[in-house]
């Protein structure tokens, strides 16, 4: 009998939590995608890509790449990288190009 109410409990919230998310990905393809700030962060991670493209120095673009991906491993290793830094809320991201379930 205690085992049942468990199993329920666990289906209702497994269920609950599947309502949030798809409540979450209503609100960001209904508000956020598409956006003038969604277009703004997609020339943002865009643009400088191509400049550098265009920029670099064609004889160092490995080291340029290697020092990229490995600054790019931390921070994917390091989430609290920002967040930790200071308690304010400066780094909560609202508006985000992809969102993350």
């Amino acid at each position: 009998m205690k085992q049942e109410k468990v199993n329920l409990l666990i289906d209702e919230n497994i269920e609950q939590i599947h309502k949030l998310i798809q409540e979450k990905i209503n609100i960001w393809s209904e508000y956020v995608l598409f956006s003038g700030l969604w277009w703004l962060g997609v020339g943002l991670s865009v643009i400088p890509w191509i400049i550098w493209f265009i920029v670099r120095k064609k004889e160092s673009t490995d080291r340029i790449l290697y020092a990229g991906f490995f600054v790019m491993e931390i921070h994917l290793f390091n989430p609290y990288s920002g967040s930790n830094l200071f308690s304010s809320s400066l780094f909560i991201k609202k508006r985000q190009i992809f969102t993350i379930l």
